[in-house]
């Protein structure tokens, strides 16, 4: 007899429980993940003991991604750890923590880790630095961001670095947009940020009374 309809999640749980071979691959999945956040957890210790030197208590670095509280004592200690070996998950995590208004004062610093950070078919840890070049690019080095935001050779890892022009007052950036809104990869992403900047400008324009 044909069953009708997809399989409900207590269905599959009670399929997975009688079949010992499935039963098996569950607990062999369960397992490796164990093993490896314990194996993150054990690389991350000397970023966790600085940060809590300084007095920024976490139990990993993801905790600062996650907050919404500032944690400016914090940004110091991982300008230090950013360019250290750590795995993947954790450097993603010191790139994202640094994707603050905070973080600005090093901005070099973080802009040459991206540049330096080679480019994955996936989103990683280039991602994570693009984000931390977004938030902390300013018109100061606008030139540098427009560069970089035209060389395509970047592909979608430009796309959080379009924030810096959300927020400039430069004359330029409505017009940088305008020609990225062209570009295969940002397109979408370029038209939204256009929108927004225009949105922020009306918002700032004095208005006129009859």
């Amino acid at each position: 007899m044909k069953r009708r309809g997809p399989m409900t999640l207590e269905q599959v749980k009670a399929m997975v429980e009688a079949d010992p071979v499935l039963r098996e691959a569950r607990n062999a999945r369960e397992r490796a993940h164990q093993e490896l956040s314990r194996e993150l957890a054990r690389a991350e210790r000397p970023i966790v003991a600085a940060l809590y030197d300084a007095g920024v208590p976490v139990s990993s670095v993801w905790d600062l991604v996650t907050t919404d509280e500032p944690y400016p004592a914090a940004i110091p200690v991982l300008i230090e750890h950013l360019g250290k070996i750590y795995p993947p998950r954790i450097r993603d995590a010191i790139a994202r923590a640094l994707g603050v208004a905070e973080a600005r004062p090093w901005w070099r610093t973080i802009v040459d880790n991206f540049k330096a950070e080679p480019d994955p078919p996936t989103l990683s840890v280039k991602w994570g630095l693009a984000i931390a070049v977004g938030a902390t690019g300013t018109d100061a080095v606008l030139d540098e961001v427009i560069e970089i935001l035209r060389d395509k050779s970047l592909g979608y890892n430009r796309s959080p670095i379009l924030q810096v022009l959300v927020r400039s007052d430069d004359p330029r950036a409505p017009g940088i947009l305008a020609e990225l809104a062209n570009d295969p990869v940002l397109a979408k992403d370029a038209e939204t940020a256009r929108r927004k900047l225009a949105r922020r400008t009306r918002s700032r324009s004095p208005r006129k009374h009859s």
